[in-house]
This record gives C-alpha cells, sequence and structure tokens, in this order.
C-alpha cells in the first residue's frame, strides 16, 4: 500500500486523540447548533459537556422572545447561556425570523406592526388575469394603480354606492381546508368612503357551501388610508369552501398583493418570511436588535451574533420550497418583486442592512453572515453569493455556508462556497464556518461521505469551524474522528491528496431510526481526489481475495474510472506534482493513465502502463509539470485523471496519491513594490489590456505578485484575468495566469508562481475584464504590484542514506555548494514512490543551486554523474 495513507483509522484516531484541548482560545473546531425547538435540555447539557465540542449556538425563533410591543422573554436564552458558561463554553446568538413555520413571528406583531408575510399560498397581484392564480373579480376593474414597490396594475373599485359590495373571490382551483386556518393580507389603499361618519370595512368571510356556513373577520379602515390588511380566519368542519373579500361602506379603493396562507405552527408547512424590504419590519427588528444588546451586548459569555433578521434559519435563502415545484417558486419570487426584490436591491437594502444593525447593537462581538443565496431555479446565485461574502469580509464579518458534505463542490455548478471560503483562507479573522447538510452517521442524499473523507473536505477549503447536527454528536463512530478533525483543523497544510478506495462500513450505534441500516457503507476515504461516477462509468467496489486489499475496478461494461481533483488547491499554486497510483499487477495488458492539463484544458495521455503479472499490488508514479495550474475560479472542471483500461483486460486500483507543494501556504519575502493608492485603472473592455513592467534585482527565483483589484460596478457581475510573466535572459515565460470571478474591490489577486527562474525584470498584464473592473494604481498613475521571494532557512542537518542519497523533512527550493566550487554540472534528482526518478529542473547563480519548491523525501545530487553532498538546503518555512 501507499505508505503515507494510514492502514487502519483506528490506528489514525488513537494517534491523534492526544491532541485534542478545546479549552483555548482562538481554536477551530466544531460546534452545535440547536435544532430549535427540538431539543431538551438533557440533551444539550450533554453535548455542551463533549470536550470535542467547543461551543454551542442557541436558536430561537424572535416571536418566543419579542411576544408584542411590550413584551420580550430572554428565559430560554438565559438558561442555555447557563448550561454552557458552567462547561467553560461560550455561545452564538441566532434569532430566526423565518424557520419551519407560518408564524416565526409573532402573531401580535403581525397584527401590531402589520408585517407582510411572503409564503406559500394563493397569491395574485393582478399584473396577469388573476384567474390564473385562482381567483375571480366579482366587482371592479383592473387598473393602472400599482401599490407596491413593482408592477402596475392593481383591483380598482370606483365610485360604488352599495353599502356592501363583493370584490373578489376564490375560484374553483382553490382547495381551502375544513377546521384550518388562514391568514389574508393584501395591500389597500382607500380613496373614498360612502357615509362619512360611519365605519368603512374589509369584510373576509368564508362561506362553505354544503353546510350554508359564514364566517366573518373585519378590518376596520378609515378614509385616504394606505396600508395593509392582515387578519387570520378559520374555517369549520364544511367543505367547498369559497373566501371572499367584501367592501362595507367604501366607495373608491384599490387592493393589490392578496396572498392566503394556510398557517401553520409545525415544522416544514408553509414557511412564511417577513416582508425584509418594508421599513414596518425593519423597525420592528431593530427595536428587537436594541432589547437584545442591553441583554446581552457586554455577556462574556456570548462569543458571536449570527446576522439576524434575513432568510430561513440564518439562511439568505428567500424560497422555502424544497419540493421544487415550479409555480409555488414563481409566487414566492412575484411577492418579493412586487416589494421591490432585485439582487442589487437585496443586497443593499436587506443584506448590508442586516450586517450593519447587527454591528450598530453588538459593536465588540464577531458577527457571522451565512451566505447562501436562494435556490431552487433563482438565477444569479454566484453574483448574490460573492457580492455578499465580499460585503461581509469588508466590513469585518465572518462568513458562513450551510450544506456541507463531501460532494458539496459539485452540487453547484459555479461551487462558489468552496471557491469563497478558499479566496479568504489567508485571513486571521473573519473566520469562516460550514455546516453539514445532513446526518453523517445516515450518509444523507449519499452525499455526505465517511467522517474522514467529510472532515477532510473542511479542512482543505481553509475553514476554522464545522456546525454539526445533534445526531452526529451523539453517535460514537462519528464521534471518535473528532479527534482527527481537531489534528488536521487548528493549522491546516496539506502537500499530500490522496484516495483510498473501496467500501469503508460505519456501524451505527445509536440508531435514531428504525428503518436505518445498522450498518452504513461509505464509498472511499479521500483528500483531494475524488473517484466518482457518472452514467457510463459505474465501477465496481472489491476486495482482493488474498491481501483483502480494498479497491475499485473496472468491468466489461465500463473501462474508466474518473477522479475529479480538487480545484482550489489546483488554484493556488501545486509546485511538482507527483501522482502515484496503486493497482493489481494482475495480467499482461496495459492501462493508460490521461490527464487533463487545466492550463489549456486539454486531455493527454500521460502514461501507458504495461502489467507483469505478478499478482502484486504495485506503485507508478507520473510526474504532471504544470498541468495543474489551474487558473479558473468559478466552476468545477473533471475530471482531472481518467484512468483507461483499454477493453483488453480490467484494472484494479487500490489508492491515488498527489504529491506536491501548496504554494500559497509558504513564507514569504517582499521584493518588490509600488503602492497602491486610491487612483483606478479601468480596462475600457474585454480586449484592453494593463501592463506594467517590474526590473527586478534578485538572487533567487519569484515566488508571487500580486495587484490590487478595482471593481467599480457593484450591480453586475464582474470578471478580469491577470498574469504574470518572468523575463530572463530576454525570454519570456508565462509562469502564472489567475482569474478573479466577481471579487471585491481592493481585494489583492494573488499569482503563485513554482519556477526556477531566476528573472531580470517582470511584467503584470490585467486582461480581459467584464465590467467596470481593473486595479489600483501607484502614485505615478501606473498598476500597483507587490512581488515576492519564498523565504528561506538553511538546513546543513541532513540525514544520508548508505546509497549517498539525502533525506529531508522539509520543503526547499535550492541548495548551497562550497564557495570555491567552480563547477556548474550540477543535477538533482528526486526519488519517487515507486523508486524511479525524477530529474528537476534548476538555475545556477554563484554557488546556489535554484529549483521551484520541492516536497519533502529522498533525493540525491550528482556532479558529472558522481553522487555529492550539499553544503547546506534552502529550506521553505510554512506560514502556519
Amino acid at each position: 500500500m501507499l505508505k503515507f495513507i494510514p492502514t487502519s483509522l483506528s490506528i489514525l484516531v488513537f494517534f491523534v486523540s492526544a491532541s485534542l484541548n478545546l479549552n483555548g482560545e482562538n481554536r477551530n473546531g466544531i460546534i452545535y447548533f440547536y435544532g430549535y425547538p427540538f431539543n431538551t435540555e438533557a440533551e444539550i447539557r450533554q453535548i455542551a459537556q463533549n470536550p470535542g465540542v467547543l461551543k454551542g449556538e442557541i436558536s430561537i425563533e424572535w416571536k418566543d422572545v419579542f411576544i408584542d410591543r411590550n413584551q420580550f422573554d430572554w428565559t430560554y436564552i438565559d438558561k442555555n447561556i447557563e448550561i454552557w458558561r458552567k462547561q467553560n463554553k461560550k455561545v452564538i446568538l441566532r434569532f430566526m425570523t423565518a424557520n419551519n413555520s407560518t408564524y416565526c413571528t409573532s402573531p401580535k406583531l403581525i397584527n401590531d406592526e402589520r408585517i407582510r408575510l411572503i409564503s406559500e399560498g394563493f397569491f395574485t397581484d393582478f399584473e396577469n388575469d388573476p384567474k390564473n392564480d385562482g381567483y375571480e373579480i366579482v366587482n371592479g376593474i383592473i387598473g393602472m394603480q400599482n401599490l407596491s414597490e413593482a408592477g402596475f396594475k392593481s383591483l380598482e373599485l370606483n365610485d360604488n354606492k352599495s353599502a356592501k359590495l363583493n370584490l373578489i373571490k376564490t375560484g374553483h382551483g382553490v382547495k381551502l381546508s375544513p377546521n384550518a386556518s388562514y391568514l389574508v393580507q393584501f395591500d389597500f389603499k382607500i380613496a373614498d368612503i360612502i357615509r362619512k361618519r360611519k365605519d368603512a370595512k374589509f369584510n373576509i368571510i368564508l362561506h362553505s357551501s354544503s353546510t350554508d356556513n359564514t364566517i366573518v373577520e373585519s378590518f376596520t379602515v378609515k378614509n385616504g388610508e394606505s396600508g395593509l390588511l392582515t387578519k387570520e380566519i378559520a374555517s369549520d368542519s364544511g367543505t367547498d369552501f369559497k373566501l371572499i373579500v367584501e367592501a362595507e361602506n367604501i366607495a373608491s379603493c384599490a387592493l393589490d398583493n392578496i396572498n392566503i396562507i394556510q398557517s401553520s405552527d409545525s415544522r416544514g408547512r408553509r414557511v412564511a418570511f417577513p416582508n425584509y424590504f418594508s421599513q414596518t419590519f425593519k423597525s420592528a427588528y431593530e427595536r428587537f436588535m436594541k432589547e437584545a444588546a442591553i441583554k446581552y451586548a457586554d455577556n462574556p459569555n456570548v462569543d458571536a451574533i449570527n446576522i439576524n433578521g434575513i432568510g430561513r434559519w440564518e439562511e439568505m435563502l428567500l424560497n422555502a420550497n424544497e419540493e421544487g415545484v415550479f409555480d409555488v417558486q414563481q409566487s414566492i419570487y412575484r411577492q418579493w418583486r412586487a416589494y421591490g426584490y432585485t439582487d442589487v436591491n437585496y443586497l443593499k437594502k436587506v443584506v448590508g442592512w442586516s450586517i450593519d444593525i447587527s454591528k450598530k447593537y453588538f459593536p465588540v462581538k464577531e458577527h457571522i453572515l451565512q451566505i447562501s443565496p436562494m435556490n431552487n431555479g433563482y438565477e444569479n446565485e454566484d453574483f448574490i453569493y460573492r457580492r455578499a461574502a465580499a460585503m461581509a469580509i469588508a466590513k469585518g464579518v465572518s462568513i458562513k455556508q450551510n450544506g456541507m458534505s463531501e460532494k458539496y463542490d459539485t452540487w453547484a455548478p459555479t461551487s462558489d462556497p468552496a471557491y469563497v471560503m478558499n479566496r479568504y483562507r489567508h485571513l486571521t479573522i473573519p473566520y469562516r464556518y460550514y455546516e453539514t447538510a445532513g446526518q453523517i452517521f445516515r450518509n444523507t442524499l449519499k452525499a455526505m461521505g465517511h467522517p474522514v473523507s467529510l472532515f477532510n473536505r473542511v479542512a482543505i477549503d481553509g475553514v476554522n469551524y464545522l456546525y454539526l447536527y445533534k445526531a452526529d454528536i451523539f453517535e460514537p463512530n462519528v464521534q471518535k474522528y473528532f479527534p482527527y478533525f481537531d489534528s488536521i483543523i487548528q493549522n491546516p497544510l496539506f502537500s499530500k491528496l490522496y484516495t483510498r478506495l473501496g467500501e469503508f462500513p460505519l456501524a451505527n450505534q445509536k440508531k435514531q431510526n428504525p428503518n436505518l441500516l445498522d450498518t452504513i457503507m461509505y464509498h472511499n476515504n479521500w483528500l483531494g481526489i475524488r473517484q466518482y461516477e457518472d452514467n457510463e462509468t459505474n465501477v465496481d467496489y472489491v476486495v482482493h481475495e488474498k491481501s483483502n486489499q480494498k479497491g475499485v475496478k473496472t468491468s466489461k461494461f465500463n473501462s474508466k474510472i474518473l477522479f475529479d481533483v480538487d480545484d482550489r488547491v489546483m488554484y493556488n499554486g501545486m509546485s511538482n506534482p507527483v501522482l502515484t497510483i496503486e493497482y493489481l499487477d494482475e495480467g499482461t495488458d496495459f492501462f493508460n493513465v490521461y490527464i487533463l492539463d487545466r492550463r489549456t484544458n486539454m486531455i493527454r495521455k500521460a502514461e501507458e502502463v504495461k502489467k507483469s503479472n505478478s499478482g502484486r499490488f504495485l506503485l507508478k508514479s507520473i510526474p504532471l509539470g504544470n498541468s495543474f495550474d489551474a487558473y479558473d475560479n468559478h466552476r468545477e472542471v473533471r475530471p482531472e485523471i481518467v484512468i483507461d483500461d483499454n477493453k483488453d483486460g480490467c484494472e484494479f486500483i487500490s489508492s491515488m496519491e498527489i504529491d506536491f507543494v501548496p504554494l500559497n501556504q509558504l513564507q514569504m519575502e517582499l521584493v518588490a513594490e509600488c503602492k497602491s493608492t486610491g487612483k483606478s485603472l479601468i480596462l475600457k473592455d474585454s480586449a484592453d489590456v494593463i501592463r506594467r513592467a517590474v526590473p527586478l534585482s534578485v538572487s533567487k527565483p519569484v515566488a508571487r505578485a500580486e495587484v490590487s483589484f478595482c471593481d467599480q460596478d457593484f450591480d453586475h457581475k464582474t470578471d478580469i484575468y491577470t498574469s504574470l510573466h518572468l523575463v530572463h535572459q530576454g525570454k519570456s515565460v508565462e509562469v502564472s495566469r489567475k482569474q478573479y470571478y466577481i471579487g471585491g474591490d481592493k481585494e489583492l489577486i494573488p499569482m503563485p508562481v513554482a519556477t526556477c527562474l531566476i528573472a531580470d525584470s517582470v511584467c503584470i498584464s490585467v486582461f480581459r475584464g467584464k465590467g467596470k473592473v481593473g486595479v489600483y494604481a501607484d502614485t505615478k498613475g501606473e498598476m500597483a504590484y507587490k512581488i515576492y521571494c519564498f523565504k528561506n532557512s538553511k538546513n546543513s542537518d541532513l540525514a544520508y542514506r548508505s546509497d549517498g542519497c539525502f533525506e529531508i523533512m522539509d520543503f526547499f527550493n535550492g541548495i548551497e555548494f562550497p564557495s570555491n566550487n567552480e563547477a556548474r554540472n550540477y543535477v538533482l534528482i528526486k526519488i519517487l514512490p515507486d523508486q524511479s526518478e525524477q530529474i528537476i529542473e534548476s538555475s545556477l547563480l554563484e554557488n546556489y543551486m535554484y529549483f521551484q519548491p520541492q516536497s519533502k523525501g529522498c533525493y540525491k545530487l550528482l556532479q558529472n554523474t558522481k553522487i555529492v553532498k550539499p553544503v547546506s538546503v534552502m529550506g521553505l518555512l510554512s506560514d502556519r
């Protein structure tokens, strides 16, 4: 087996368990989030005592705190803060304005403040024929008087003389249930009433044709009044109900945006959002936050505030229809648009507002914005997502994404969550958070993955914290991997990607569902290399009979095995990646290894492997050069690796690794800089290019360049590309190219470099701009920049083998020779895992040899084919 992969996960867990110490401040790790209201006090106490859980997020619907205008109840929060305080742990507060029911907002508050709810229901805005929405107009006309932010039409009644007059009723397509409660809301404007000294009303009438019974709820209005009617009405045991809106003592009026919502206080039924664009809601919510701050702004046991007041749970999600019913989705979207929703309005007037309110009342607390956008068919999710993330980071707010699974980066075609977390991974603060999509122990949607794979997936994006469900915290066979997660999440630095192929069972010791299998099978344990299947490449998961080795196997029906390499790792820069495949050497046929070159997006054959029928598991190592130098950062591209059995025999692959040096995690020193000012250089169009040549006088290779991104086009999707060329002895070579898709203004665009060239100068280019974008300039009006070399630490304490090769346990990118040595014909050779040799390209300067960063391992240095010993190696320092 590949020796870097632990043969027993239980051994791995035992080895790292001693490192589990969660009492320190600023420690990364696991957070428990309340599944409100489905936690018992006993469960919370048990979770708080778990040493693998850092803190808890107390979730509560704001209706259970903000009862009405004059009544607040903090009992639940106070009690739960005390539970965690007794364990010397802190809490995060989350106040939900939309959860899993109609009334996440107090019914009293809705009535008192006239707060509009947006929800699945029977909605019409009169922009189209209301019959299509289930309504019939009885009296009145469709007029060009709009009562909302968008649209042009409403239902108008003009010069009525009748004391009571039916305006509109539900049609045959609307089925209202018996013994149910309905919330009726619509916007209105009273132009004139008939009798000035008598009350004017809208009567909401429920009539059952089966019992001939009529139920009436009235809403009194004033002459000249504009506002929101909100009225609850309950049906009886009859059937065949019609709901009618009747005008009483009203001469002229307009109605718009009628919605009938079946009320529910149970989980998963007709989730309702307050109208976040409404000033009445904003005023009520600010009052709530002010009162919350009086209680908790100075409480040392409250660690953070989850940005509240928007979206379902704490997500920016504005569509509560998980079933994906198109008509329901469109209805909810129409409601949002009626009240001012556009992508930009939402970001500026709602998301930005909620951040500012949270920071205003809790100025010294950490704030967390959950940046999930709409979902279920909404467009421009990538725009909303990336803009919200950039807004949060610019305001010093941490970012969070829900829905983590081992397949996380493949669920969204633009892969925004993983790319955004990776974009800001270099920041000490604000922090980054993930939350699982479901339970690991039951492998929800067959997407969660084995705990090792899921925890790896979190750590590889540079995330600080992971929210887990209660069931996973209680499940012993998930809990036992908490020490492993702790060992990789504190200072994640990965220089090997791997996949262990095969089926890995996980027993469930605390079954909560009688239909749940006692043992769940997970496919593969992996970090950064995901074997996946499509309709034509389904593999067989097998165990070798003699060695008990697990793996996957091709068949006569499928000749290929596909692998997806993590796009963010490639974007960050991989120096000298070496792919090593472990395969069963059975038969004398061939198999081919194909690589997707991420610079050109062309597939090439990297190796043809001929088997010798030894019956053993063998290794094959393949240097990849710069094939995985990925430049795009807004989409998933796969597969990067394909194994094809050529249909001349089946292939058994047990594992795979890629050994490399992560360029973005090494310490660097600034060697050239022109500082940025507030002046911008904007690309005229997509064909325009901004360039700057910079002379250098450095004695070692360039490691990185940065420019400051300028985005003056917040309202649109933007895009830009950067490129870095090194010039050496008159020859120009492109060494880095990066896309920066929908970035934040003034963010730095990194261009990592893996090269041995010692440049005389560099040329930085910015091009392919989309929108009003460019870079910031220096005081002379030219592109500002920063250029770095790697920071080195000499190491002369090398371990030599009997054959003259030396082992090195650190990254390095240079070798020092004796200062009086005039010979120049040196060659560095790397011994690969399959014991083949790779000649490392190098540059010589005086008594130093430089090359692109090399990983830990075994090397030999030749001079005129003779093995020699270096004076020292130029070690590279991790930034962790």
